[in-house]
């Protein structure tokens, strides 16, 4: 199975900072990048898990015409988490640093486009 995490391509181009912010024209680079990962799986004909937020409705129809193309089947899973867990988790991130965080900021960018 083949996985693409647009995190870890982000980490690859020197981008480890997406809880701050990335512009829109370095997350469409690193989506450009991710579509051509995911046509080359699916020339392979692996199952694919795509990571990504995909607020977007847009990032998500793009993805699905990527797919359409080489006569795959799409799912999305939507974790339906409350808001305020996802709060508390944020705050015990901010203190144990065990992941890197997002912005409060971001995070309500996030959800508003979503």
């Amino acid at each position: 199975m083949g996985s693409i995490s647009l995190d870890d391509i982000n980490k690859e181009r020197g981008l480890d900072f997406g809880g701050d912010g990335i512009s829109v024209e370095e997350w469409e680079n690193t989506h450009q990048i991710a579509i051509g990962i995911l046509a080359n799986l699916m020339q392979l004909q692996q199952d694919i898990i795509l990571d990504d937020t995909n607020c977007f409705r847009w990032l998500r129809d793009r993805f699905r015409e990527v797919a359409k193309r080489h006569n795959y089947e799409t799912k999305v899973i939507y974790l339906d988490v409350p808001l305020e867990e996802i709060y508390i988790r944020m705050e015990i991130n901010e203190q144990t640093k065990k992941r890197q965080g997002i912005k409060k900021e971001i995070f309500a960018e996030l959800i508003q486009n979503f």
